[in-house]
Protein backbone atom coordinates (compact mmCIF):
# COMPACT_ATOMS: atom_id res chain seq x y z
CA UNK A 1 0.00 0.00 0.00
CA UNK A 2 1.37 3.40 -0.99
CA UNK A 3 1.72 5.92 1.82
CA UNK A 4 0.61 9.45 0.96
CA UNK A 5 3.11 11.85 2.51
CA UNK A 6 1.99 15.33 3.38
CA UNK A 7 3.58 18.28 1.62
CA UNK A 8 5.24 19.30 4.89
CA UNK A 9 7.05 15.99 5.26
CA UNK A 10 8.14 16.10 1.59
CA UNK A 11 9.61 19.57 2.12
CA UNK A 12 11.41 18.41 5.28
CA UNK A 13 12.80 15.38 3.42
CA UNK A 14 14.01 17.56 0.51
CA UNK A 15 15.67 19.95 2.96
CA UNK A 16 17.32 17.04 4.78
CA UNK A 17 18.60 15.56 1.51
CA UNK A 18 19.91 18.94 0.37
CA UNK A 19 21.78 19.51 3.65
CA UNK A 20 23.05 15.91 3.72
CA UNK A 21 24.46 16.02 0.19
CA UNK A 22 26.09 19.41 0.80
CA UNK A 23 27.96 17.85 3.71
CA UNK A 24 28.61 14.56 1.87
CA UNK A 25 28.97 15.29 -1.89
CA UNK A 26 30.53 11.88 -2.61
CA UNK A 27 27.33 10.20 -1.39
CA UNK A 28 25.29 12.22 -3.92
CA UNK A 29 27.45 10.80 -6.71
CA UNK A 30 27.04 7.27 -5.34
CA UNK A 31 23.27 7.75 -5.10
CA UNK A 32 23.15 9.05 -8.68
CA UNK A 33 25.17 6.09 -9.98
CA UNK A 34 22.99 3.65 -8.02
CA UNK A 35 19.89 5.21 -9.58
CA UNK A 36 21.33 4.96 -13.10
CA UNK A 37 22.23 1.32 -12.56
CA UNK A 38 18.72 0.52 -11.25
CA UNK A 39 17.25 2.18 -14.36
CA UNK A 40 19.55 0.11 -16.60
CA UNK A 41 21.36 3.15 -18.01
CA UNK A 42 24.46 2.11 -19.97
CA UNK A 43 27.13 3.42 -22.30
CA UNK A 44 27.08 2.44 -25.97
CA UNK A 45 29.66 -0.29 -25.21
CA UNK A 46 27.28 -1.87 -22.68
CA UNK A 47 29.18 -0.79 -19.55
CA UNK A 48 27.27 0.87 -16.71
CA UNK A 49 27.03 4.65 -17.02
CA UNK A 50 28.98 6.31 -14.21
CA UNK A 51 29.51 9.86 -12.99
CA UNK A 52 32.86 10.02 -14.83
CA UNK A 53 31.05 9.22 -18.10
CA UNK A 54 28.58 12.02 -17.38
CA UNK A 55 31.39 14.52 -16.79
CA UNK A 56 33.23 13.47 -19.98
CA UNK A 57 30.05 13.65 -22.06
CA UNK A 58 29.13 17.06 -20.65
CA UNK A 59 32.65 18.35 -21.40
CA UNK A 60 32.41 16.99 -24.98
CA UNK A 61 29.16 18.97 -25.30
CA UNK A 62 31.02 22.08 -24.02
CA UNK A 63 28.80 22.09 -20.88
CA UNK A 64 25.71 22.76 -22.99
CA UNK A 65 22.45 20.93 -23.61
CA UNK A 66 22.74 18.57 -26.59
CA UNK A 67 19.48 19.94 -28.03
CA UNK A 68 19.05 23.66 -27.25
CA UNK A 69 22.74 24.43 -26.56
CA UNK A 70 21.84 26.22 -23.30
CA UNK A 71 24.48 26.31 -20.58
CA UNK A 72 21.77 26.43 -17.89
CA UNK A 73 20.83 22.93 -16.69
CA UNK A 74 17.45 23.89 -15.27
CA UNK A 75 15.75 23.25 -11.94
CA UNK A 76 16.88 19.64 -11.48
CA UNK A 77 20.36 19.92 -12.96
CA UNK A 78 21.68 18.18 -16.06
CA UNK A 79 19.66 15.15 -17.18
CA UNK A 80 21.10 11.97 -18.65
CA UNK A 81 18.94 11.26 -21.68
CA UNK A 82 18.72 7.60 -22.57
CA UNK A 83 16.71 5.26 -24.75
CA UNK A 84 14.11 3.68 -22.49
CA UNK A 85 14.13 0.43 -24.45
CA UNK A 86 17.89 -0.18 -24.63
CA UNK A 87 19.11 1.94 -21.70
CA UNK A 88 21.83 3.46 -23.91
CA UNK A 89 22.73 7.08 -23.11
CA UNK A 90 22.09 9.55 -25.96
CA UNK A 91 23.39 12.74 -24.38
CA UNK A 92 23.16 15.24 -21.54
CA UNK A 93 20.16 17.57 -21.68
CA UNK A 94 18.81 20.50 -19.74
CA UNK A 95 15.72 19.79 -17.66
CA UNK A 96 13.38 21.49 -20.15
CA UNK A 97 14.55 19.53 -23.20
CA UNK A 98 14.54 16.25 -21.28
CA UNK A 99 11.02 16.90 -20.03
CA UNK A 100 9.90 17.94 -23.52
CA UNK A 101 11.13 14.72 -25.11
CA UNK A 102 9.34 12.71 -22.44
CA UNK A 103 6.08 14.63 -22.83
CA UNK A 104 6.27 14.10 -26.60
CA UNK A 105 6.51 10.35 -25.97
CA UNK A 106 10.10 10.05 -27.28
CA UNK A 107 8.50 9.79 -30.71
CA UNK A 108 10.25 11.31 -33.72
CA UNK A 109 6.89 11.47 -35.50
CA UNK A 110 5.21 13.39 -32.65
CA UNK A 111 8.21 15.74 -32.28
CA UNK A 112 8.25 16.39 -36.04
CA UNK A 113 4.49 17.04 -36.03
CA UNK A 114 4.94 19.50 -33.15
CA UNK A 115 7.76 21.23 -35.05
CA UNK A 116 5.65 21.50 -38.22
CA UNK A 117 2.75 22.85 -36.16
CA UNK A 118 4.94 25.60 -34.68
CA UNK A 119 6.48 26.45 -38.08
CA UNK A 120 3.00 26.82 -39.61
CA UNK A 121 1.91 29.28 -36.93
CA UNK A 122 5.21 31.18 -36.91
CA UNK A 123 4.52 32.49 -40.42
CA UNK A 124 0.95 33.58 -39.60
CA UNK A 125 2.01 36.51 -37.41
Amino acid sequence: MKVNRSLGSKIKRAKYNSDYYKKNPRNKIKAREYSWKNQGIKNADGSWFMNHDREVMLAQQKNKCKICKSDAPGSTGWCVDHDHLTGIVRGILCHGCNKGIGLLKESCEVIEAASNYLKRWKNVN
